[in-house]
């Protein structure tokens, strides 16, 4: 018959290995939802529409990123949803990022409008991900399965521990 701390020990080896496999297989899944990112460049005063090609289900996390490649660069960046809703609206001066990112709340394609204010031709690089709502949720179950399965293991351990200590004392070695 197996010992008590034995069995806890193989119930944590085995949540574990369940949340290793949960968490890499949604690092797969983000990673093979490849993101849409274009180099652009916007006339003085004109904008450029980024259409998302992937249909996008509400509750879906969209991230965008702009990256300004002018120093006098002045853009304003938005999120457009299939409704016509204008969402994570941001603005970027010279050189430099801007990352925004929001759940969608309608199901369809999204558009990232970049707008140029600035008197002169500007450079960006756009880019457009997504994770889905249900590889979150993998990714915080996995998480709890592994912080579970590591506490069952430091308790195993414990266990054991105490174990041989009761015995010492019984045979007398202490």
């Amino acid at each position: 018959m197996l010992r008590d701390y034995k069995k806890i020990a193989r119930l944590s080896y085995i949540l574990i290995v369940i949340a290793i496999v949960l968490i890499a297989l949604s690092v797969v899944f983000i990673i093979s939802d490849s993101p849409q990112s274009e180099d652009v460049s916007i006339q003085a005063g004109s904008s450029y529409h980024l259409t998302y090609n992937v249909t996008i289900k509400q509750g879906d996390y969209l991230f965008y990123s702009v990256i300004a490649n002018n120093s006098r660069a002045n853009f304003t960046a938005c999120l457009v949803a299939p409704t016509g809703a204008v969402t994570a609206l941001g603005n970027i001066t010279g050189n430099g990022s801007l990352k925004k990112d929001v759940v969608a709340s309608d199901s369809g394609n999204w558009t990232l409008i970049l707008k140029n204010n600035a008197n002169l031709n500007a450079y960006a690089r756009l880019t457009v991900y997504r994770i889905s709502y249900l590889i979150t949720y993998t990714i915080v179950f996995g998480v709890s399965l592994f912080a579970s399965g590591f506490i069952l293991l430091l308790v195993s351990l414990n266990l054991r521990r105490r174990e041989g200590n009761y015995s010492r004392r019984q045979r007398g070695l202490d």
